[in-house]
């Protein structure tokens, strides 16, 4: 399963300006910008010989509208700020525009209305803003409307794939144990090193699974191909080391778990201590789990060791088995 890494990259455009020159006064510059979805500033300059802000206050309506089919955005229930001189204040609010008047001291030059409103602002296409003075100490003739054009923030889409990976290796696949002695444990010389490097999300299992050469197949047992003698998997025991039973067995025991990168743990039957007394060993009758991980990434390996224990009556023969080890990541 691949898995999609995605990113959002927002670009904000300065935006346009278009400016009014009355013909009787110096000429009024209107800009616009917004540096994010949730805030348009707005600044007035060259105000000072056209408005007389010592006279009173002067209002100006605003309206922000898509710039292709000139629809009115929502802005009802945003907030306004003056950021220079003065005050401003919100007379009305509503989809149609937002009355704004505003005040400060005699030859302000400039004013900045800023309007908050969150996520209203348009981020897929262009949008215009109109600011008009309405009314005032002077003779809003002067005044025409100003429209500025700010460009939307367009979405970059990103998109990076990261494939599943998984090495798994088993080395030492081969093991002998020779001829078994009676008394007391057998343990093979040779050992199994079970190595993995994942990327899988939610972790990785490792299982072992064993099956004796015998007619039947017996799980989790050596046995003597064409016959029916097996020696039979141990199941759980606490002291694999000494390994007293005076029965007959095959077990396992894990050894060396070790994590370069990540973390794993052993399964309930097991412990990772080396030649132990609180090692564990068990049978493989089934898909027994020997260690699980739930870290992303992991890269880990641990060894398997081989016991056989039999008694003086168990039947000659040439035992056999095959032991399957299976990961299984889950991304």
């Amino acid at each position: 399963m691949k898995r999609l890494i995605s990113s959002v990259v927002a670009i904000a455009l300065v935006a346009m300006t278009v400016v009014v020159a009355p013909a009787d006064a110096a000429a009024i510059t209107v800009s616009a910008a917004s540096a994010d979805v949730n805030t348009l500033a707005i600044t007035l300059t060259g105000l000072t010989g056209n408005i007389d802000h010592a006279a009173g206050a002067s209002s100006y309506n605003v309206k922000v509208r898509t710039l292709d089919d000139s629809t009115n955005i929502d802005i009802s229930g945003a907030t306004t700020i003056h950021g220079d001189n003065g005050t401003a204040t919100v007379a009305a609010f509503q989809t149609t525009g937002a009355t704004i008047t505003t005040t400060g001291a005699a030859g302000t030059p400039s004013k900045v209305i800023t309007i908050t409103a969150a996520g209203l602002f348009p981020t897929t296409e262009d949008y215009f803003v109109t600011v008009e003075v309405v009314s005032g100490p002077q003779n809003v003739g002067d005044f025409g409307a100003a429209t500025v054009i700010k460009s939307t923030q367009n979405q970059v889409s990103i998109s990076a794939t990261v494939e599943p990976v998984l090495t798994f290796a088993v080395t030492g696949t081969t093991v002998t144990f020779g001829t078994l002695n009676v008394s007391g444990d057998n343990a093979a010389s040779a050992s199994t090193t079970v190595s993995f490097v994942t990327n899988a999300t939610s972790g990785i299992t490792v299982s072992g699974v064993a099956v004796g050469a015998d007619t039947g197949t017996t799980a989790g047992a050596l046995g003597v191909a064409g016959s029916v003698d097996t020696i039979a998997g141990i199941g759980a025991e606490t002291d694999p080391a000494a390994f007293s039973d005076s029965a007959e067995y095959f077990a396992v025991e894990l050894q060396s778990l070790t994590a370069n990168v990540g973390g794993i743990v052993a399964g309930n039957d097991f412990s990772n201590a080396d030649n132990g007394t609180a090692d564990r060993a068990n049978d493989l009758a089934d898909s027994t789990q020997l260690v699980s991980s739930n870290t992303n990434p992991v890269d880990g390996s641990f060894n398997v060791r081989y016991h056989v224990g039999i008694v003086p009556t168990t039947d000659a023969g040439t035992y056999t088995g095959t032991v399957t080890y299976t990961a299984a990541p889950t991304f």
